[in-house]
């Protein structure tokens, strides 16, 4: 997917409720990719300018997330760096602000097959978990994670819907699922959890204040890099 206007992005995109707000100048740029792995979303985006981002993840799902780029962000209002990993479970709102040029990848499976994985390594119930948990990755963990879920990105975008995909599909999943799941360990480490309440109050209210006043709210992130790029997924 390549989309040059917000709207036209939004309703291209399968499996989330999202919604952008820019919050730098400059035209906007979004390419995505979407794959499905049996009951398993694959979703990759990357974004040329300054945005906050809100709406919900896949309903009924449990969802790994991880930064693509060397680009930080904040996940409700806390850092979300290149090398975290952020799990969210159905029913989290999202509450991203990203920097120009931010990209993420992420992969959302189905809470039983999830539950499965942690029952047969006797790990953590995420079920007892927050419903949003960030955790602070090892860079060859970061970067072991980002190969796996590139190279199962790209097998699954070059085979056809066909039984033989459909079995493939659902042994894929499985692994795939375990690469996130060996990096948070048994059991699961310190990580940052985030609740939504207050802070969901709080984001409306600043968004309400973008359109009053977009020059003020451009100030606070004169720090970042606001140069205009084109991204591609295949980078």
């Amino acid at each position: 997917m390549h989309a040059e206007d917000v709207h036209e992005f939004v309703e291209m995109v399968r499996g989330y409720l999202l919604r952008f707000t820019q919050i730098d100048k400059g035209p906007f740029v979004a390419e995505a990719v979407q794959t499905r792995l049996a009951g398993t979303l694959l979703s990759a985006a990357q974004y040329s300018r300054a945005l906050v981002h809100y709406g919900e993840p896949p309903p009924d799902k449990i969802t790994f997330a991880m930064g693509t780029a060397r680009v930080a962000a904040l996940w409700q209002d806390r850092q979300f760096e290149a090398d975290d990993l952020l799990i969210v479970t159905s029913g989290t709102e999202i509450d991203l602000v990203s920097q120009p040029g931010y990209g993420v990848a992420t992969a959302s499976f189905l809470p039983e097959l999830v539950q499965e994985t942690l029952d047969h390594f006797e790990w953590t119930r995420l079920a007892r978990s927050p419903r949003s948990l960030v955790v602070g990755l090892e860079q060859s963990e970061a970067a072991m994670l980002r190969a796996t879920f590139g190279a199962m990105f790209r097998e699954a975008a070059m085979r056809p819907f066909n039984d033989q995909a459909t079995r493939w599909a659902r042994s894929t999943q499985k692994d795939l699922l375990h690469a996130p799941l060996e990096c948070v360990g048994a059991p699961i480490p310190a990580t940052r959890s985030v609740s939504n309440g207050e802070r969901a109050r709080v984001l409306k209210a600043a968004l309400a204040a973008i359109h009053d006043q977009p020059e003020a709210l451009i100030d606070l992130f004169s720090p970042w890099d606001k140069a205009t790029r084109r991204v591609s997924l295949k980078q």
